[in-house]
């Protein structure tokens, strides 16, 4: 099993697909290796020898990314209860004047599942 495979793996299953991940190789020379890495699921990759300052620098990218992609419904692109509760503590922390009202859509959430799931993204652009 190679660096290819894993990939791949990770991607299919809905447990491990959102995994960020970074290649390290020491054998990659040329840019067709990067490429295949890229389309077989890798998000970056870095070649041997590298800098630990690098490599640590591309985590943390990738795991802010990752806390941002979380924070918002995957269906409708609205901010999530993640987002919320971040920027609410940005505001406080910055002592910015707010306004915070919770509605809980739970009407809309069976609505969601029995209805869009289907029709994903598309169905739901006529309630915008």
């Amino acid at each position: 099993m190679n660096g290819f495979h894993i990939c791949e793996e990770l991607r299919k299953e809905p447990q491990t697909r959102g995994i960020p991940i970074i290649v390290v190789s020491g054998s990659w020379k040329s840019a067709e290796d990067r490429i295949r890495s890229i389309e077989a699921g890798a998000d970056d990759f870095l070649t041997k020898p590298f800098d630990a300052q690098e490599l640590m620098a591309r985590i943390k990218r990738m795991l802010q990314r990752k806390k941002v992609d979380m924070g918002h419904n995957p269906l409708t692109g609205l901010p999530g209860n993640l987002a919320i509760e971040e920027e609410t503590r940005r505001r406080l922390a910055r002592k910015i004047q707010s306004c915070l009202c919770l509605y809980r859509f739970g009407q809309f959430q069976i609505l969601q599942r029995c209805v869009w799931h289907s029709a994903g993204r598309q169905s739901n652009t006529s309630f915008r």
